[in-house]
């Protein structure tokens, strides 16, 4: 698939996949500059785009789609008021991406009043707005209370732009670990039933959806039935017509969640 009329040169990250800094800047500056329509000349712009991202990342549609009806389902007034406590109330949406996700000793205790550890973050890729970060430790929480464990890997460097991703720029995607029979996320495939259990890895991710369920923009994993579940379940809890999820080469030992960036 060409790119005319696209300003990227795929060539810029070759056959390692692993964009540079500059192409990801240019990407980015690019995102947040046009705002062409997506029909007609405007969709191929966008097409191409896409087709010319830095990384297998980019697998989806990513036009945050807003077809929200009234959302059915929210969290109760006691798991509200927990997380209140808990976490506070959440910030607002965008900012800059400056807020660390705060380590917890995957060898300790302190994984279960938490509800997550972060994983291979020698490389600082831990930062996110301060709405991303409270998303994840408002589910950490709650998930903590069902017996599982979110192993969280890259978000974006601090400032936004990280190397070797072509999501990930701007705080708001993150990477998660498949979640085991135990309850404690490791690594694993899709494909590994022995340290994969879909019913709780869907737990994970339902939970994720619950803290904030209007501003979820898509999610990326490689197992077809629990795609569908997904679907189903983020439809019936936010009156949308959208589905959010696809397969990516590269992701049958994660899960990839993103948030919409306003």
């Amino acid at each position: 698939m060409g790119t005319t009329g696209s300003s990227f040169d795929p060539s810029l990250y070759g056959e390692s996949q692993i964009a540079s800094q500059d192409y990801i800047e240019g990407l980015n500056n690019a995102r947040r500059q046009t705002s062409f329509p997506r029909t007609g000349e405007g969709m191929s712009r966008w097409v191409d785009d896409q087709v010319s991202g830095p990384t297998t990342g980019m697998c989806v549609d990513t036009r945050e789609a807003n077809d929200i009806g009234d959302v059915s389902t929210q969290l109760t007034n006691e798991q509200k008021e927990f997380l209140e406590n808990e976490v506070g109330d959440p910030p607002a949406v965008g900012g800059s991406v400056t807020t660390e996700l705060p380590d917890i000793d995957p060898a300790s205790q302190d994984v279960y009043k938490y509800g997550y550890y972060r994983y291979n973050d020698g490389d600082r890729k831990v930062f996110g707005t301060e709405r991303t970060i409270w998303r994840l430790k408002a589910a950490g929480k709650l998930l903590a209370q069902k017996g599982i464990v979110m192993g969280v890997g890259d978000i974006s460097s601090r400032g936004g732009p990280t190397r070797g991703h072509a999501e990930h720029q701007q705080g708001q995607d993150v990477d998660l670990r498949l979640v085991g029979p135990d309850g404690m996320s490791k690594p694993c495939t899709v494909s590994n039933s022995s340290c994969y259990d879909r019913e709780k890895t869907f737990e994970m991710i339902k939970t994720l959806i619950d803290v904030d369920p209007t501003k979820v923009d898509k999610i990326l994993i490689n197992d077809p039935t629990l795609r569908r579940q997904i679907n189903t379940y983020y439809q019936q809890k936010t009156g949308s017509s959208r589905s959010i999820t696809a397969y990516c080469a590269g992701h049958d030992n994660h899960v990839h969640f993103s948030w919409k960036r306003r």
